[in-house]
Parts: structure tokens; C-alpha cells; sequence
């Protein structure tokens, strides 16, 4: 359509504070309810507008996960409540955790960063578990990863659809989710109000999240982009799609721009061909080919 288009990378909350401001003019991946507090700031300005859902099945976080191997050997952890016997003290300490139990949570700037706090005070787990910054998302993955291959013990954060826990799964035997209270409206609704997340009473588990594309409405409109809202409000993807995209890039060391040549030249996913006229199709796959 001839958009000049930059990628912008950055946490939740500044990358919904750009698109406030008009810094970042789309936003590709808005998790709901997730991210609602984050959100909810920038909406109540009044210049954003969701066009549709990016990833529509899939997508899901927890911030208690151990590997398979682990749970095997230890049968008496099966919750988050475990979290405070003893042994799990003896099991998942390290030398950055206090003497409690060592979580890796989520990469600084995220809005689960926020929530994965908030999670631990109101499970009442805050004189137990020592929440452990990764730094970035490659320092994440590192961290995460070393421990698998080594069979160590590891509490960790993730989500999916990503390349990560289908790595997990058909390498090193998979993982398994802690149980915790079950999500509600009404929980995530409180937590996205408790400012410090030292102060929650209570918390729950994230939700199978909703992912959308969400713009600056005073700058992308139907009137000065129409081709640009169409094509947001149709693209979509699954997160079985995404993750066989990923697959396939890990498993052939590829750069995100040859995954997506790949995706676009692949009947597989041919799809995409439906959110854009046949003319621009024609004209994309002219392109990659050339």
C-alpha cells in the first residue's frame, strides 16, 4: 500500500504511553484482561480505538511453572499454596533469592511484571518466594533453558504462543503449571486497582488472554488509512499457528523476516491472502519472490 512502517519493541507500559502521545501508532499485541491496567490509562485518554484479535486461541501466562521432571520427583507440589513447605525452600533457593523459594518472572517494563507481584502478596506466598528479575527477554530464555538442560530445579514465568515451551515439550519432557484459585472478572478487575502489589489481599490465575490490535485513533482512521483498518480488523492468527511458525524458526536458526517469507509462501498459512486485496497479494508474493 506504500506506508513507510518502523518496528518499535519496548515493555507494556511505555509502548501504551507512546501510543497515547502518538509516538507508536499501532499496537499489534494488547493482551486482555492482562494488561487491563495499562490499558485502562491510555483508554481513559481517549485516543485509542481495538480494531481486532491478533491471536485469537492460545495465548496464556502463568508465573509458576517447574519442569515435568521436577514435579515427578516431588509429588507432594502440586499448588502454589506448596510453595511455603519447607522442602520447596530446599528444592528452588539460589544465591539471588534470600533463602525462599527463587521465581524467574517477567521481563522489566511488562504489565506482568506488575501482576506477578501482586500475585505472590495476595496468595499470601511474600515471606516465601523471592521474585527473580531476568533482566531481558534473552537473559529470561537463557535462565529458563540452562536449568532444563542441567535438570535443575526452576519456578519460572513464560507464555505461549512462543517458541520456548514447545522447545520445553519435545526436549526436555515438558513442564507443568502450579495450580492457583481459578481467574475471575472480579479478581483480575482487583488487581488491575491495587497500586503497589505489595498491598494485594488476594489474586488469581491469569486468564486465557484475548490478544488485540488496538491504534491511535486520531492518526490511523478509516479516512486518512482505510486499506491499513481494514487489514488490522482482518489479520489474525491462532496460537497453534504461531507456534508452528516459531517452531520452524528455532529449528532453522531463521530471522523473524524469513519466518514471515516463509509464512507468506507457505499454502499453509495462506490465509493473509484474504486480508488484503488479490491485486496487493499478487504484488507482495511478486516481491518476496524477487
Amino acid at each position: 500500500y506504500g506506508y513507510e512502517v518502523d518496528e518499535i519493541a519496548g515493555g507494556t507500559v511505555p509502548l501504551m504511553e507512546a501510543l497515547t502521545k502518538g509516538d507508536v501508532n499501532v499496537n499489534l499485541e494488547l493482551w486482555l484482561p492482562n494488561q487491563q491496567a495499562a490499558y485502562a490509562k491510555a483508554e481513559a485518554k481517549g485516543v485509542t480505538q481495538i480494531l481486532g484479535d491478533t491471536i485469537t486461541t492460545g495465548a496464556w501466562q502463568s508465573s509458576f511453572i517447574i519442569p515435568k521432571y521436577v514435579a515427578d520427583a516431588n509429588p507432594w507440589l502440586t499448588s502454589v499454596e506448596d510453595l511455603k513447605d519447607p522442602r520447596a525452600t530446599e528444592l528452588f533457593a539460589t544465591k539471588l533469592s534470600k533463602g525462599k523459594v527463587g521465581i524467574v518472572t517477567c521481563i522489566p517494563g511488562w504489565e506482568c511484571e506488575q501482576v506477578n507481584a501482586k500475585q505472590v502478596a495476595g496468595y499470601g506466598l511474600s515471606d516465601y518466594v523471592e521474585l527473580i528479575n531476568p533482566g531481558s527477554y534473552a537473559a529470561l530464555n537463557g535462565e529458563i533453558l540452562g536449568a532444563y538442560e542441567k535438570k535443575e530445579a526452576i519456578v519460572h514465568y513464560y507464555w505461549g504462543p512462543e517458541a520456548l515451551p514447545g522447545k520445553l515439550a519435545a526436549e526436555y519432557g515438558g513442564y507443568v503449571f502450579l495450580e492457583e484459585p481459578e481467574y475471575t472478572v472480579e479478581c483480575f478487575d482487583y488487581l488491575a486497582t491495587v497500586e503497589k502489589p505489595e498491598d494485594a489481599e488476594k489474586a488469581c490465575a491469569y486468564p486465557l488472554a484475548k490478544v488485540h490490535s488496538v491504534v491511535n485513533k486520531e492518526q490511523i482512521t478509516a479516512a486518512n488509512a482505510p486499506e491499513a483498518v481494514a487489514f488490522l480488523k482482518a489479520y489474525n492468527w491462532t496460537g497453534e499457528e504461531i507456534e508452528a511458525m516459531l517452531a520452524h524458526g528455532a529449528a532453522n536458526d531463521l530471522k523473524a523476516d524469513e519466518i514471515a517469507k516463509w509464512v507468506m509462501t507457505n499454502d499453509t498459512f495462506a490465509k493473509w491472502k484474504t486480508w488484503v486485496e488479490p491485486a496487493i497479494a499478487t504484488k507482495v508474493l511478486a516481491a518476496l519472490a524477487g
